[in-house]
């Protein structure tokens, strides 16, 4: 979502591909934030297949997050009902965890996992 402009301009992509009978895959090599943006357009376009995600060796990745549990689980990310994204950052763990963390950027592992948006 960062890259093409946000979640405005991402559904208009999503719009448009379905426009033409292609599916929705966004690239997603970002914080939980981005992640959180990429679930919630994909919750509104009738074709999203599914949201890349290339941080599954970043061990810190979740602690970015002030959750009690993690934020994929089984593959699958529920549409959270919560103002916003629907996400509370963990702002202690997110200036001190990893290296240069403190810009919360996440430039890890590049090993790709496939997750499916499951609305609640």
């Amino acid at each position: 979502m960062p890259k093409t402009g946000g979640i405005a301009e991402s559904k208009k992509i999503g719009d448009l591909a379905d426009t033409y009978y292609c599916a929705l895959t966004p690239h997603n090599i970002g914080s939980p934030v981005a992640t959180m943006a990429g679930v919630h357009v994909g919750s509104t376009v009738p074709n999203f297949l599914a949201l890349e995600f290339h941080c599954r060796d970043v061990t810190w990745w979740d602690d970015l997050v002030d959750r009690s549990e993690p934020l994929i689980q089984d593959g699958r990310i529920a549409v959270p009902d919560e103002p916003g994204l629907g996400i509370e950052l963990d702002w202690e763990s997110s200036t001190t965890t990893g290296s240069n963390a403190a810009s919360v950027r996440l430039v890890g592992a590049h090993i790709l996992c496939v997750f499916v948006v499951e609305p609640r």
